[in-house]
């Protein structure tokens, strides 16, 4: 049973009609014990590798963030603002394609201003998963006024999505998109989110993500979806390693850990990739993602992926 039923319903239901999250088709299964289960649906659009058709980890990503969220509600008192500060998840084993995705979510403490969550994704067997995640939340105590403000709006747009967002917009002039895109053909999920390969004023190796509505996860500021720019971050870092390494196929991403330090704006995001270490079965990367000012970025992220054989 949540903490408080009243603040769990709305703020689960708020989650999961956020934008980003009715793009990707993100539902409510079960919650019980302060447990909360969200599962995702293996859509060809979200496939992360064209040669095996398994969902993209972007798309994992979304899920473990939003049933994070959830579970860390169940345990809320009263309305709070949440927002991720990281996330660390390891790829198991690939998910088969012809069935969804689920996500248990558990928050094991509220210390503070911060929440810790652990997560479980699986398909058939909660024992075999297919993923495991940590992850952290800021919480932030709303005045009195602020969260009756926050009933309110709720209790208006109780399920219901929203509209309301800057309209979309393109890459800078200083960003030139690589023709044709490699990522379309490679990676459906990327191309699903809208993400560029291309190159900057100085001809270095960059990715864009154009703004549109779709990607937006926080609705009072606006701000894109911290899944979604995980999901970002995850796919150019594998479409780094295929150029650089000059493989055939897209790698396996082992995992994933991503620091989040501010507010992504609605406009385009870009990320820029470095490979620490490439060995014969191992390569680790790390990413920058900023928008306007490089010198400022939004995330930082660090991934191991198994190379081909």
């Amino acid at each position: 049973m949540p903490q408080n039923p009243e603040v769990y319903r709305y703020l689960s239901e708020h989650y999961l009609t956020l934008p980003h999250c009715l793009d990707i088709g993100l539902k409510l299964k079960h919650t019980g014990n302060r447990q909360t289960i969200l599962s995702i649906a293996n859509r060809a659009d979200l496939v992360g590798r064209n040669d095996s058709h398994t969902i993209h980890g972007g798309a994992v990503c979304a899920l473990i963030d939003v049933a994070s969220a959830c579970a860390v509600a169940a345990h809320l008192p009263d309305y709070e603002a949440l927002a991720t500060l990281d996330m660390r998840i390891d790829y198991m084993h690939p998910a088969r394609n012809d069935r969804p995705v689920f996500c248990r979510a558990t928050c094991h403490r509220l210390a503070g201003q911060v929440a810790f969550v652990r997560t479980r994704c699986y398909q058939d067997d909660p024992n075999d998963p297919i993923a495991l995640s940590t992850a952290t939340f800021m919480r932030t105590a709303l005045s009195d006024e602020q969260k009756q403000q926050l009933h309110n709006f709720f209790s208006r747009h109780a399920g219901q999505s929203y509209q309301r967002f800057p309209p979309p917009s393109p890459a800078t002039p200083d960003f030139t998109a690589s023709q044709p895109e490699p990522a379309e053909s490679l990676m459906p999920y990327a191309a699903f989110i809208g993400l560029q390969t291309g190159q900057d004023a100085q001809g270095r190796r960059i990715y864009a993500l154009p703004y549109k509505p779709e990607l937006i996860g926080n609705v009072f500021l606006p701000a894109l979806h911290g899944g979604l720019i995980g999901g970002f971050m995850e796919s150019c870092a594998a479409l780094y390693l295929y150029e650089q390494a000059g493989l055939t196929e897209i790698p396996k991403m082992i995992n994933f850990s991503i620091d989040y330090l501010r507010s992504a704006r609605p406009e385009a995001a870009y990320a820029r990739c470095i490979l620490t270490r490439q060995g014969s079965r191992i390569a680790n990367l790390s990413v920058e993602a900023w928008q306007a000012d490089e010198s400022k970025p939004f995330a930082i992220a660090r991934c191991h992926f198994q190379m081909p054989e």
